[in-house]
């Protein structure tokens, strides 16, 4: 796009698209096929994996990983164990803002999804598969397991902990220290 302005020692892969008036700093790495919307900033040393996608009026904070493997194994009868290659992707929608030393992973098959106007600060894991509605508001250091939906509207305090395969509705308000076993 036009009025862009890149880092030095930024790596932008075949096939990338970047939006007008977007910031792209030192030593990022966008990998091939990676799409960013319009005014977006994505700060120096993130890494954003091949084909994801982040949307308009983003910004997304030093050391941040979008896109990259999730957490997955199969076993044979002697647990022995054999890498699942993930091949979705992480969509990142409008108006996301993503803090420092965030990782996102890509999805199995299907693609992993952040929605717009949602915020996500220092320090947080997201499974392969995430799914988070819009707007939602997820402070320091959450995790979650892979192939957790969250909903629109929601409030998670710092250090909350999903187990995976569970789903959180709309307009939930969780507090800090937080463990989730069971769909809300």
């Amino acid at each position: 796009g036009s009025n862009c302005i890149v880092g030095p020692g930024a790596a932008i892969g075949d096939g990338c698209e970047v939006g007008d008036d977007c910031v792209i700093g030192a030593n990022t790495v966008l990998e091939m096929g990676v799409k960013i919307g319009a005014r977006s900033h994505i700060h120096s040393l993130v890494f954003i994996a091949r084909n994801c996608e982040v949307g308009a009026d983003c910004e997304i904070h030093p050391h941040s990983t979008i896109g990259s493997d999730g957490f997955g194994y199969a076993q044979d009868k002697e647990f022995n164990h054999y890498r699942v290659t993930h091949f979705g992707r992480v969509i990142i929608e409008d108006k996301v803002h993503i803090g420092a030393g965030v990782q996102i992973d890509r999805g199995t098959f299907l693609d992993s999804r952040i929605g717009s106007g949602t915020k996500i600060d220092n320090h947080c894991h997201f499974g392969h598969n995430i799914q988070i509605g819009k707007n939602t508001l997820i402070t320091g250091g959450m995790i979650t397991a892979g192939s957790v939906t969250l909903g629109s509207y929601c409030v998670f305090g710092g250090r909350t902990t999903i187990a995976g395969h569970l789903t959180v509705g709309d307009k939930v308000h969780i507090g800090g220290m937080s463990g989730i076993t069971k769909t809300i």
